[in-house]
């Protein structure tokens, strides 16, 4: 029994720090913004770029719906007097499926993209699918994983014996 209540614990907080606002992707769109103008796009590939990026946003709108109104009703059954634990995981997974679903779109987005570019702006493009994790960790208030604060122009991370 007391593993459950860690467990739901656990949840409600997941739940409630993802409910809270936190600029939904300023930072991470600001920075692939200036990369993009890096890029020296010509403006038809403005143009189609431009159209992904509004397509693809108008998906993760409705994705991101689709997964507030489950973390809302996950709550709802954390909130139970008896709380099922076969619903809750149901429903933790359901928010899980949402959020790889909402990674595989921004992904189909990147590749969309590289497909309107030429191959040496494809070089630099690159780049930014390999710093998008970090990127999207450090938007998220997580540390980078161990050696990329390095790549991305910061001190490297310490070992793990010594956080």
């Amino acid at each position: 029994m007391k593993r459950l209540w860690v467990i739901i614990l656990g949840a409600a907080v997941t739940v409630a720090a993802a409910a809270q606002p936190h600029g939904e992707g300023w930072g991470f769109a600001r920075a692939t913004m200036q990369f993009m103008k890096k890029l020296n796009l010509t403006e038809e590939q403005q143009k189609q770029v431009s159209d992904i990026r509004l397509n693809l946003q108008k998906q993760l709108v409705a994705d991101r719906a689709k997964k507030q109104t489950a973390d809302i009703e996950l709550r709802q059954l954390l909130k139970a007097d008896n709380p099922d634990r076969s619903a809750i995981e149901r429903k933790l997974k359901e928010i899980a499926d949402v959020d790889v679903q909402m990674r595989l779109k921004r992904l189909d987005g990147w590749y969309a993209v590289n497909k309107v570019l030429t191959p040496d702006q494809q070089k630099h493009w690159k780049k930014a699918l390999e710093l998008a994790p970090a990127m999207e960790q450090r938007h998220m208030g997580m540390q980078p994983p161990m050696g990329m604060r390095h790549r991305m122009g910061g001190p490297p991370s310490p070992p793990m014996d010594q956080k």
